[in-house]
């Protein structure tokens, strides 16, 4: 069973990379012509935070 929990673990750290989210976000968010793609820009942030790597 210990080995499920490691498995289960390591599927959660890589379902959580979160460093480039951030990074996409200002230069959109700065531009007001995006203003409406900013709808779809948390759209796919939600879904990487639910779908981690899936997404991409």
């Amino acid at each position: 069973s210990s080995r499920e929990t490691g498995d289960g673990l390591g599927e959660e750290e890589a379902a959580a990379p979160k460093p480039y989210c951030p990074r996409a976000l200002p230069p959109q968010i700065s531009d007001p012509s995006r203003r409406s793609s900013l709808s779809v820009i948390t759209k796919k942030l939600v879904v990487l935070e639910l779908g981690g790597v899936q997404l991409l």
